[in-house]
């Protein structure tokens, strides 16, 4: 099922960007309706929404046995729901938002020093995601959101002799983020970052402004 949604929001991104150059015009009007010509600096409109996002991410798994170590990957994929804040200016503005999800993690299968393969196991995420953006027409954005989670998931060990240990629960990054507006209340987003194992953060969804 996450997979699904995953494809179904990826694919629909090549048809909000048709849509959102086509509809520029008329978008332009209506901010330009609510923020007037841009000469007052201070106005602003603000606006709350719903956010249904697909989160893919990796991460280093350590594992040891007596004597030795090594490392691997572990592969994370998910769906988290969403609220945000927002305040927009004429040409720029700032939201700041959270969220929760569940998903399924996927460990090891590379190392050959010690064997490890551990599949599907369930993992929660909470998160922060305060942003900044600037806005490059009426329909499109751009910006820079912080990324603070916290991720649970426990490691079973392969045998007794085996200890797993994941990268820390708690993380902090930056993702470079584009935001599309579809209609006056749907937007595309998407946003990707790295992580401080050498790992890539990747988020895409769709938000509900109300």
């Amino acid at each position: 099922m996450k997979k699904i949604i995953f494809v179904l929001l990826l694919a629909s991104s090549f048809l909000i960007s048709a849509r959102s150059y086509a509809d520029e015009t008329n978008n332009n009007n209506e901010i330009r309706g609510e923020l007037g010509d841009g000469k007052d600096s201070n106005k602003s409109v603000s606006s709350w929404a719903f956010s249904l996002s697909s989160l893919q991410w990796n991460e280093t798994l350590v594992l040891r046995q007596p004597g030795k170590s090594d490392t691997d990957v572990a592969n994370f994929s998910g769906l988290a729901l969403g609220l945000q804040k927002e305040i927009t200016y004429y040409h720029w503005g700032w939201n700041i938002g959270g969220f929760f999800g569940s998903g399924r993690a996927n460990g090891g299968g590379n190392s050959t020093s010690i064997p490890y393969v551990q599949s599907r196991q369930s993992f929660s995420i909470f998160g922060l995601t305060p942003r900044a953006f600037y806005r490059l027409s009426g329909r499109i954005n751009v910006g820079v959101s912080a990324l603070a989670y916290l991720r649970n998931i426990d490691w079973p060990a392969a045998n007794a002799g085996t200890t797993v240990e994941a990268s820390k629960n708690f993380t902090v990054t930056a993702l470079a983020d584009l935001n599309l507006r579809i209609s006056n209340s749907f937007e595309f987003y998407q946003g990707i970052g790295p992580l401080s194992d050498s790992g890539t953060f990747w988020k895409i969804g769709l938000n509900y402004r109300f």
